[in-house]
């Protein structure tokens, strides 16, 4: 998980949605000194997990966050809740719960 904000405040959406067991490290921009968009932000967690981008599902409700991970490899997907129709449309969920049909 990379998140633009503080880890401690995540915990209880991850848990709320049932998607903490799916993370396996998490880093935010306060502690590596760069945020989302930034590539070098995606490829610090790249680095944390040891795998390539191409290896990574990102999931974002930023559309611009999406495209920055689009942008070095990753399979992304734009959780759009207000339901706006974007150039990223193939690469759209509706809410975090259907992120468990594509992990599984």
């Amino acid at each position: 998980m990379l998140s633009n904000f503080p880890l401690a405040s995540l915990q209880e959406s991850l848990e709320w949605f049932n998607l903490d067991a799916y993370i396996d490290e998490a880093i935010s921009a306060p502690t590596i000194g760069v945020r989302k968009p930034a590539p070098e932000a995606y490829l610090a967690l790249c680095k944390k997990l040891c795998v390539e981008p191409e290896e990574c599902v990102f999931f974002d409700d930023e559309q611009v966050c999406v495209a920055g991970a689009s942008a070095i490899g990753m399979t992304a997907y734009w959780v759009n809740r207000q339901q706006d129709t974007h150039e990223l449309d193939k690469q759209v969920i509706a809410n975090l719960r259907a992120l468990e049909l594509i992990i599984h």
